[in-house]
């Protein structure tokens, strides 16, 4: 997916959210979210690693790097 494809999708739930929660800041977090795995994976696999993998989704397109974000989220509020 584009990164303003992920962009689009990012603010979209941002404002559903935004609106069920009455949590402005939801917006911009939603966005960077949506973001984050693809600033960080493309330059990883296409320029550092493009001898030997090549290709955009490495390890920030993972459930484990999103299980441990959401458990860094979860974690502080208990």
């Amino acid at each position: 997916m584009l990164l303003l494809a992920h962009l689009l999708a990012g603010i979209v739930i941002g404002i559903v959210l935004a609106s069920l929660f009455r949590y402005a800041l939801l917006i911009p977090a939603c966005a960077l979210g949506s973001i984050i795995p693809d600033l960080i994976d493309k330059p990883l696999g296409i320029i550092v690693l493009a001898e030997s993998i090549g290709y955009g989704r490495i390890y920030c397109h993972t459930l484990l790097l999103f299980s441990l974000i959401m458990l860094s989220a979860v974690l502080p509020s208990v």
